[in-house]
């Protein structure tokens, strides 16, 4: 808030970049320190999930991605409990945040319906292929404008509407 940047700006980590993370904090009570934040963000993300499946109809889409910083997949959560029809992928840069997150989609019995991978957003060529909408939870405050343009594009390119694999004419990203 001081510096009004975003963090890589400021000289502190990349989210993204898991070869930092890998080398320097992978220890056991850092990784507890990152669960123990993982779950205070789920919770504060929860609220912010549900009145998204009240003001956003996602009845005419078949798939969500849900490109979290650190709420560990509880925007899909949300939305695939409020739409039968929905199955989502939950995309996460970091190796403990999948594992809460498969943890909240095993408490609510979704496994079937929604599966989790970390990777790193800008390292990777694509995240999915056949997601119709994209949402993305606490990362776009953590790049710079170039970053995100080119994080925004390479969603957007992935996203299957764009590629008219299915009935809808539009792709969504919520940010």
């Amino acid at each position: 808030l001081k510096s009004n940047k975003p963090i890589e700006e400021r000289g502190e980590i990349k989210l993204g970049d898991l070869s930092i993370i890998k080398d320097y904090y992978w220890n056991a009570e850092a990784i507890e320190q990152i669960k123990t934040f993982i779950h205070g963000m789920y919770d504060i993300n929860v609220n912010r999930a549900l009145a998204l499946t009240k003001l956003f109809d996602f009845s005419k889409y078949s798939k969500i991605m849900d490109i979290g910083g650190l709420s560990a997949g509880v925007y899909a959560i949300q939305a695939v409990k409020a739409y039968a029809n929905l199955s989502a992928e939950v995309v996460l840069p970091l190796a403990p945040v999948r594992e809460i997150a498969d943890e909240y989609i095993k408490q609510f019995n979704l496994q079937g319906k929604i599966k989790t991978k970390a990777l790193d957003l800008f390292k990777e060529k694509e995240f999915s292929n056949d997601c119709d909408v994209a949402i993305l939870s606490n990362i776009i405050h953590h790049n710079n404008e170039k970053r995100n343009r080119f994080l925004l594009k390479k969603i957007y390119d992935n996203l299957v509407s764009k590629n008219k694999y299915n009935n809808n004419d539009e792709s969504v990203i919520i940010i």
